[in-house]
């Protein structure tokens, strides 16, 4: 079975999505959706996907700890929010870095076969 990739990943997310909004409930959502995307930022370029829903939720559950440590009134410690365009990186159709390489690894296979 491979790793997590493409709407799988984007579905895991998500789930993390909806267990912190539980989980922080005195936490506004859109707070809480700010830091899954800030912490699946950190490793948009992840080579090995299968551990980053489990990453992604560990860092946003330690952001979200820190911000509702320092009171949910304070938006300075909130994390930042991003495009409206939800978990855009972990859309199928966007390639992503491995895609690339991948097809640069292919195209050079192929030039080195030759005709």
């Amino acid at each position: 079975m491979r790793g997590l990739n493409g709407r799988n990943e984007l579905d895991a997310v998500q789930d993390v999505v909806r267990r912190l909004v539980l989980a922080y409930d005195s936490v506004d959502a859109a707070v809480v959706e700010a830091a899954v995307k800030e912490a699946c930022e950190v490793f948009r370029e992840a080579r090995v996907r299968a551990f980053v829903p489990i990453l992604v939720e560990r860092r946003a559950r330690g952001a979200l700890t820190s911000y509702r440590r320092t009171g949910s009134g304070s938006h300075a410690s909130a994390p930042r929010p991003y495009s409206p365009t939800p978990l855009r990186h972990l859309d199928p159709q966007y390639p992503t870095v491995s895609d690339t390489d991948e097809a640069h690894r292919a195209r050079r296979e192929l030039e080195a076969e030759g005709p």
